[in-house]
């Protein structure tokens, strides 16, 4: 453990390489440690609590301690990432942002390696380990902050923002006013960092947690319709129809048998 001042410390716990070439799944647990997920290969599906995390290539995810987190779909094959696993109390570290991609990750990866390797070897004393893990801590930050400048972190947070309330009446509006920006602007930077416009990005993730419901749920059209904020039953159904050219009903008939498998 390493004293970062006078109150906060911080500490290595463990590290890893996961790799796979078959089907797999994260392991359901709650943990008293954060969690640095670093993928490298292929698609992890990881839910904390009842937040559902896709993860594909350069992307990073921190679990919190005390939360339970678990693999809530099956990966295919060919998935690899690198773990660590850490306690601190400084909080600028325990307030990093959740779930984010890299661009320039070759220093992080580095990173990774090389507080692998030092785990590895025995000769290494342990606080080593505690430096590697700081490092690795303050090379995200140092990302988000780049980021930041490039309006990708800004962008990164509105994707969360409507990954966290799909459910609501959310809009380019509503999103713009709750960071503070105008809606131009706001449409502007994400459209600039994930080259698609943030109104079909709302509706492309309403269609997607829509699509979920009717394929694996037994909630009626009606219980959907209010779940998700829709005005009215109608309204739901035009919208989904708009979108997908059938009707609610007429999806859930026809992947129901896809998805919905017996005991």
């Amino acid at each position: 453990m390493i004293n970062l001042n006078s109150t906060d410390y911080l500490e290595y716990i463990s590290s890893g390489l996961f790799k796979s070439d078959c089907a797999c799944g994260h392991p359901r647990r709650i943990i008293d440690s954060y969690e640095i997920i670093f993928m490298h290969e292929g698609t992890a599906y990881i839910s904390e609590g009842d937040i559902e995390y896709v993860l594909n290539k350069n992307d990073i995810l921190i679990l919190e301690p005390g939360k339970e987190h678990f693999g809530y779909r099956t990966s295919e094959e060919n998935v690899s990432f690198s773990w660590i696993h850490f306690q601190t109390n400084h909080e600028e570290y325990t307030t990093l942002l959740k779930n984010f991609s890299v661009e320039d990750h070759y220093r992080l990866k580095t990173l990774f390696s090389q507080c692998l390797h030092t785990t590895s070897t025995p000769e290494y004393n342990r606080i080593a380990l505690d430096l590697y893990t700081a490092l690795i801590i303050e090379e995200l930050l140092r990302l988000i902050k780049t980021a930041s400048i490039n309006g990708n972190y800004l962008a990164a947070q509105i994707k969360e923002y409507v990954r966290l309330n799909i459910e609501k009446n959310i809009s380019v509006k509503t999103i713009a006013d709750h960071f503070g920006y105008h809606e131009n602007h706001t449409s502007r930077v994400f459209k600039a960092t994930y080259n698609t416009l943030l109104k079909t990005h709302i509706t492309n993730q309403k269609l997607e947690y829509t699509k979920n419901l009717l394929s694996n749920t037994l909630y009626s059209i009606k219980q959907i319709s209010q779940m998700l904020s829709f005005k009215s039953e109608n309204h739901f159904i035009k919208f989904f129809k708009y979108h997908t050219k059938m009707s609610p009903l007429e999806y859930r008939n026809t992947y129901c048998n896809t998805h919905m498998n017996k005991s």
